[in-house]
């Protein structure tokens, strides 16, 4: 089947199957004209590949299932590949770290605000004012504009109807 077909029965685009196939997680047969032709196989190499990619995993993860051979049938039949558990924890432990790495800078970023904070003049002494165009972040479903444009409340669009020239009076 060619790759438009495959794609819808993957539930993927087309351009995804390029990129697992510029990956090495697929290696589709060509035809004599040179266009992708996927089988039986491919079909469910592509939809375990797409299922783990949806759990959270990486390609270079994904690459790992493949080189252990946990590719080439579906993933929820019975018996599991031995290295799928591997990969699931080194990626678990990826994100351990990860995390920890965003709380850490978290933590920063929130002493900084405390200091900014620290630093500014009592809430009483600032100015409040808006010095912002009103209009700008003005609803204008709920704040109907206070001094509307007469021409474009009659409907009238300058650009396209220009003001008519008035009519000289009869003498």
């Amino acid at each position: 089947m060619r790759i438009g077909e495959f794609a819808a029965r993957v539930g993927t685009s087309p351009r995804s199957l390029r990129h697992y196939e510029e990956r090495g997680l697929l290696s589709p047969a060509r035809d004599a004209r040179g266009y992708r032709e996927y089988d039986e196989a491919a079909l469910v190499r592509a939809r375990n590949v797409r299922q783990l990619l949806d759990a959270g995993l990486t390609v270079d993860d994904v690459l790992q299932y493949g080189a252990a051979g946990c590719l080439d049938r579906p993933l929820d039949a019975d018996a599991r590949c031995a290295g799928e558990l591997d990969t699931a924890r080194r990626r678990l432990e990826s994100l351990d770290e990860r995390i920890e790495r965003l709380r850490a800078l978290r933590e920063r970023v929130a002493r900084h605000g405390e200091h900014l904070t620290a630093s500014l003049p009592p809430a009483s002494d600032r100015d409040h004012r808006d010095h912002r165009d009103p209009n700008l972040y003005r609803d204008p479903d709920l704040d109907p504009d206070p001094d509307p444009d007469p021409d474009l409340v009659r409907g009238r669009d300058l650009y396209r109807d220009p003001v008519p020239a008035p009519v000289p009076a009869a003498e």
